[in-house]
């Protein structure tokens, strides 16, 4: 479960205790004033991203595969 500050969405915990078990992903995005700086449009699809793998039951081949060559190729990070 993903939680900012140890305090999580009612809305969001419900979703996923309703879909648990089935082929559904239930993603959340949490913004804060604050720290708009943080809230690019790349780091927010990539927290997205990081929820459907998380939740998967293996990470696929290609993801594993693409982040090893990520990381040869000068540890940039992948990119959108």
């Amino acid at each position: 479960m993903l939680t900012s500050n140890k305090t999580s969405s009612l809305v969001i915990d419900a979703l996923r205790e309703q879909t648990r078990g089935q082929n559904i992903a239930v993603l959340s995005l949490y913004c804060d004033y604050q720290t708009q700086r943080d809230q690019s449009v790349v780091n927010m699809i990539g927290g997205l991203l990081k929820q459907v793998v998380l939740g998967a039951p293996r990470v696929p081949r290609e993801i594993i595969s693409a982040f090893g060559e990520s990381k040869r190729g000068g540890g940039q990070g992948l990119r959108l």
